[in-house]
């Protein structure tokens, strides 16, 4: 009634306040969609505020980040999911959620590396030798693929015994050990494997991010 109300009047400005919160799974999708598409029928400016990173992904053409009443990140939603400013920012959007490993970074003559905490060292970019000692890789889970499987050039593969398998109908998580954390990659549901089994999974530095553990910032 108010967004109906909100039309007849021809606002130049439309204020969401969370407007979906109350409805159930289904319904929310829905309506999602239908907000959607009267934002593009009408062009008005929507200013809406959510919880739900789905919402904010889906709806806007720029994101406010907020935390405790500041603003973390604006930008695109694709911007704030790939080149997350912080490591909030990059833990807060993405399901499901970015994996965060612990590092130290050490130099093998004149190239820089990654160690983990299991010891497993892997490349880095020359621009990490001004980097910290310490510093928390982030990477996605889609952007882990079975190292035979993947059309990507690859900087880092590693054999694991998968602990937890999880399918969802078109893709499927797996969860191993890497660094001595829990790693959750994304799948094609045909490869999934079964826990125990030992699969070989890799991935390349153009899709990780690093961040400095005690400013949070990204590097």
């Amino acid at each position: 009634m108010a967004i109906g109300r909100a039309i007849v009047r021809q606002a130049q400005l439309f204020l969401f306040d969370e407007p979906l919160s109350n409805l159930d799974a289904q319904l929310r999708d829905e309506m999602r969609g239908e907000i959607k598409k009267l934002h593009q029928t009408i062009g008005v400016t929507m200013i809406y505020v959510t919880h739900d990173q789905i919402e904010a992904m889906t709806l806007a053409d720029r994101i406010v980040l907020m935390r405790e009443g500041r603003i973390e990140q604006v930008g695109a939603p694709l911007d704030l999911y790939e080149r997350p400013a912080t490591q909030f920012v990059g833990g807060f959007l993405g399901s499901p959620k970015i994996n965060f490993i612990h590092g130290q970074v050490i130099s093998d003559g004149s190239a820089q590396m990654l160690r983990l905490s299991d010891g497993e060292t892997m490349p880095l970019p020359a621009k990490a030798a001004a980097w910290p000692k310490s510093v928390i890789l982030g990477i996605r889970p889609q952007y882990l693929d079975r190292a035979n499987a993947s059309s990507l050039r690859s900087d880092m593969s590693f054999s694991r015994v998968i602990e937890l398998v999880q399918p969802t109908g078109s893709r499927t998580y797996i969860t191993v050990k890497l660094g001595r954390h829990d790693v959750v990659a994304e799948i094609e549901s045909t490869e999934r494997g079964r826990v125990g089994d030992v699969i070989e999974l890799s991935f390349n530095m153009e899709h990780a991010v690093f961040f400095d553990p005690v400013t949070g910032s990204a590097l």
